[in-house]
């Protein structure tokens, strides 16, 4: 059995407002299909439009486990506002499949 995500924030696109200061840390994770995300430009329409919503002092620290994905960290920010001040520290995740 797999798990969808772990460690996610997603924001609207053509929404405004923030999310920062978030940590986390001290994670296990167990098959997961997506362990860290960060995704500005979420969106479940084809019309795609800028996301004005910042994403800034993020840390993910002390994070373990298993991923069924060889891509086990994604980052899509957005052109119009960016992500900033991203930590990532002591992350040991291992690629099952």
């Amino acid at each position: 059995m797999w798990h969808d995500h772990g460690a996610r924030i997603k924001t609207w696109q053509g929404r405004s407002g923030f999310a920062k200061n978030i940590t986390f840390q001290n994670m296990i994770m167990d098959n997961v299909q997506n362990p860290i995300i960060i995704d500005q430009n979420y969106c479940d329409r084809e019309t795609m439009q800028e996301s004005s919503v910042e994403v800034n002092n993020v840390t993910f620290k002390n994070i373990r486990g298993t991923t069924i994905f060889k891509e086990a960290i994604k980052v899509s920010c957005s052109t119009n506002v960016l992500c900033s001040q991203i930590a990532l520290g002591n992350i040991h995740l291992n690629f099952e499949g």
